[in-house]
């Protein structure tokens, strides 16, 4: 088991008090996101085996900064449950750029390639980086599904 923190909007937190459990809702997710968000609910499905579907739930390892309508929860959950990433990678799969660098063998194929296909196909096997907690300094993120409000240790509420 391991100590993660999430933030969630007020008014999803007082649903999850109604129904018992959060999970991430499309509402709540830019249009402009959608895509780099069902390309991770792909890889969770193919990750984590307890994984069902679910928009994911962003969680740190390390309690994050407040802001005004949001509430912060410690909760503990199994690290089997959690996919760990880096977070300045994947802010890169949001705006569609691949994660191919010079010292990579497909940079040439990559650079050089004349069918969009191929490019695409090159730049999302690139994304698979954001997974590599083996380089550089990262800002490690983690997603997982739903979270029951029995694993929430904490509520840290913005006082108005």
């Amino acid at each position: 088991m391991g100590i993660f923190w999430t933030r969630q909007k007020e008014e999803a937190w007082e649903y999850a008090k109604e129904i018992g459990y959060f999970e991430g809702n499309q509402k709540y997710i830019p249009s402009t996101h959608i895509e780099a968000y069902k390309w991770m609910m792909d890889q969770m499905e193919m990750r984590l085996q307890k994984y069902n579907g679910e928009y994911p739930i962003w969680v740190f390892l390390s309690k994050p900064q407040t802001q005004e309508r949001y509430v912060i929860l410690e909760v503990e959950l199994d690290e089997s449950d959690v996919l760990l990433s880096d977070f300045y990678d994947f802010q890169s799969i949001i705006n569609g750029c691949s994660l191919i660098d010079e010292n990579d063998e497909e940079y040439d194929d990559y650079l050089y390639a004349e069918c969009d296909t191929v490019k695409e196909k090159l730049k999302r096997k690139s994304w698979d980086k954001i997974f590599d907690l083996n380089r550089k300094q990262l800002s490690l993120q983690g997603t997982t599904g739903r979270v029951e409000l029995s694993k929430v240790i904490k509520v840290y509420e913005i006082e108005k």
